[in-house]
């Protein structure tokens, strides 16, 4: 009888070991995850150069990446991977686009000023 108690306390202990790390996982990136992820980086480093005159640093790359529950690996493989649906997201939502190209054109803007100096 003991021996069938300790097993089914491991055994419950692994439910919710296992539950506990499925709530924890994000969720794939779709095409809309993706597209806010792009923005939401690109504010990042749009807010570092103007507050700070910097690129954001690994610290808070890492950060923005764990807010939304994946990697930069996985971004990047999502980027490549999935390139004609997020052009196609785009066209459908051009609001979304003319906010990536008014950030990029910021950042292009900043760093055109720091060559200057």
């Amino acid at each position: 009888m003991r021996r069938f108690i300790l097993v089914f306390a491991l055994a419950a202990s692994l439910v919710c070991v296992l539950a506990g790390r499925e709530g924890a996982q994000a969720e794939p990136l779709s095409v809309a995850m993706f597209c806010e992820l792009s923005i939401a980086r690109l504010q990042l480093a749009t807010d570092a150069w103007e507050q700070m005159g910097r690129s954001p640093t690994d610290a808070e790359g890492d950060t923005l990446w764990q807010q939304h529950g994946t990697t930069a690996e996985e971004y990047y493989t999502f980027a490549s991977a999935y390139r004609e649906e997020v052009d196609g997201y785009l066209t459908s939502y051009p609001e979304v686009q003319a906010q990536i190209e008014r950030l990029i054109e910021r950042l292009e803007q900043l760093s055109n000023q720091v060559l200057r100096q």
